[in-house]
């Protein structure tokens, strides 16, 4: 069996917002015609779903939004995210630690709506990745934290030149270098031992006793869970 994500997109009729069309992805949508099972992300719950409790309930066979009664996000651990500024900062780059990520179907520019709706809320980068590896992460227990490394100021800024992929390109081929030169510094400064708070997370989220869990389930999550047995 394959679980097939198609990650803030879904699986709907052809529009003009949808970018998985029969006519970009022919092969895709010939193998969900002829082998697959659609289903419902909310799982029963109103809102929008999150992968926390999604992939939890793919995982666990539990509906785990059903259970908690909302659709529930993971985060990004600030152990990992405060070693990575200080090895930026140690390269001359100029670097904000901690803020608000919004995680947008991609690979597209935002509209001037959308971009002075994220600034006014207060929200810090605007990114197309991220959003599934680090509830993965937390749910892996493993310190997860995002390196973004700006392309443009988005179309709030009247002032700047119209964002162009040429201009996108041009920055992500600067931050390339960038993010090596940061990477040479942080690595040797990763602790060997996992014991930061992140390494624990699931001490205070496991919400089923273990005395009911399904065998079969802990046998395929036995990685995760042998401490608890």
């Amino acid at each position: 069996m394959l679980f097939l994500f198609i990650d803030g997109v879904g699986v709907r009729k052809p529009a003009a917002d949808n970018p998985v069309t029969t006519a970009v992805c022919p092969t895709l949508h010939r193998l969900m015609a002829e082998n697959s099972v659609s289903i419902d992300a909310c799982l029963g719950v109103p809102g929008l779903p999150q992968s926390a409790t999604g992939q939890t309930t793919l995982f666990t066979g539990i509906n785990a939004p059903l259970y908690m009664g909302r659709h529930v996000e993971g985060f990004p651990g600030p152990s990992l995210r405060t070693l990575i500024a200080q090895a930026a900062r140690e390269t001359g780059a100029t670097c904000h630690n901690g803020g608000t990520y919004v995680n947008i179907d991609g690979p597209a520019f935002s509209t001037r709506a959308e971009s002075e709706t994220n600034r006014r809320l207060g929200f810090d980068v605007v990114g197309m990745t991220t959003l599934a590896e680090a509830k993965l992460a937390r749910e892996a227990e493993i310190a997860f934290a995002t390196l973004s490394l700006v392309t443009d100021f988005d179309c709030w800024r009247d002032e700047e030149e119209p964002v162009t992929a040429q201009t996108v390109m041009g920055h992500v081929a600067h931050n390339a270098a960038t993010a090596k030169a940061i990477l040479a510094r942080l690595i040797p400064q990763m602790p060997i031992i996992a014991d930061w708070p992140e390494h624990f997370a699931l001490d205070n989220a496991l919400a089923t006793d273990k005395a009911v869990w399904p065998p079969k389930t802990v046998q395929k999550m036995g990685i995760l869970l042998e401490r608890f047995l």
